[in-house]
């Protein structure tokens, strides 16, 4: 058996600096129903495709705040394709301004490597009112890995 140090080959061309990010987006629901079929916003089980995050990135965890309620109980969900509430659960979209909003206990809570770009969707709970008030600003904690 053999030992070798070979730290200097180590990481040798990855200067050592912060990556972490954050990336915030806001769900502005009244903007977003101008862009649905009948002008009335996101209907119970509808979903919409609001950004992509950049391939590399490591999802830790996200924040949501209220900055307008939506001004009746409705619930939405913000996942992919591959999980449709992996960074949030039956999140409220009903939360006093200013307020921050439980995102429940998602599948990607912890950390999750997205090696290509993801689009981040929204998802309408079933049997919900339309969402098209409400307007929350989303925040997706994390680091790029590559």
């Amino acid at each position: 058996m053999s030992s070798y140090d070979v730290k200097k080959v180590v990481g040798k061309n990855l200067p050592q600096s912060t990556r972490r990010i954050e990336i915030k987006k806001t769900l502005d629901f009244a903007e977003i129903a101008k862009s649905t079929a009948s002008d009335l916003g996101l209907a119970a089980a509808d979903d919409a495709s609001v950004f992509d995050l950049p391939g590399g990135f490591v999802f830790e965890r996200m924040d949501a705040i209220s900055r307008t309620a939506e001004g009746e109980a409705c619930t939405f969900d913000v996942g992919d394709a591959a999980d449709p509430d992996g960074f949030g659960v039956d999140l409220s979209a009903n939360v006093a301004a200013g307020s921050q909003i439980s995102v429940g206990s998602p599948a990607y809570a912890g950390a999750k490597y997205f090696a290509a770009a993801t689009t981040v969707l929204v998802t309408v709970n079933a049997a919900q009112p339309a969402l098209n008030v409400a307007k929350i600003d989303l925040i997706f904690v994390g680091y790029m890995a590559d």
